[in-house]
């Protein structure tokens, strides 16, 4: 048999295995992420993304809460975890393509939230799109909480206040 024929073979299955393992890593989620997400969730369980939007809220309060949100998934900082890990824990560091680009459009709900607020529609219509934007942000987040074998949070018009 022909020693090119062998090394070759033998290159191609290395190559292959190599390949596999790779990819099983790069899907596999890791640890790393697993804590972001954690972190993520203690950062949604609060009173701006529970119960139906009020307008007898306080809007500075809202606003101050949604922008603490913004904050903690940009920059990892988040009153609760102040720590020195708080810098890993920012989207920028998530190793999920997929789950990386959910929470880039979680981000982007979060600052159309804050656009509806300032819009000039009724009331009623700003309160049923925030509505709208909270619960398909807490339902997308949940998915990935649901990869992760993370409890879910419940969806924010679903909760009773």
């Amino acid at each position: 048999m022909n020693s090119t024929l062998i090394f070759g073979t033998l290159g191609t299955v290395v190559a292959g295995v190599l390949t596999a393992m790779i990819i099983y890593w790069l899907k596999k989620p890791s640890v790393k992420d697993k804590d972001r997400f954690e972190f993520y969730r203690v950062v949604f369980n609060r009173p701006a993304f529970k119960g139906v939007f009020t307008w007898r809220c306080n809007m500075d309060e809202y606003v101050e809460a949604l922008d603490e949100t913004m904050k903690a998934l940009n920059s990892g900082y988040f009153a609760t975890f102040n720590d020195e890990r708080n810098v890993k824990r920012a989207i920028s560091e998530i190793k999920n393509a997929e789950w990386k680009a959910t929470m880039e459009n979680i981000t982007g709900y979060l600052q159309d939230i804050k656009q509806v607020l300032n819009s000039n529609a009724t009331p009623f219509e700003k309160a049923a799109e925030i509505d709208k934007l909270r619960d398909r942000t807490i339902a997308d987040i949940n998915k990935i909480f649901s990869e992760l074998k993370i409890d879910p949070l419940k969806i924010p018009t679903k909760v009773k206040t």
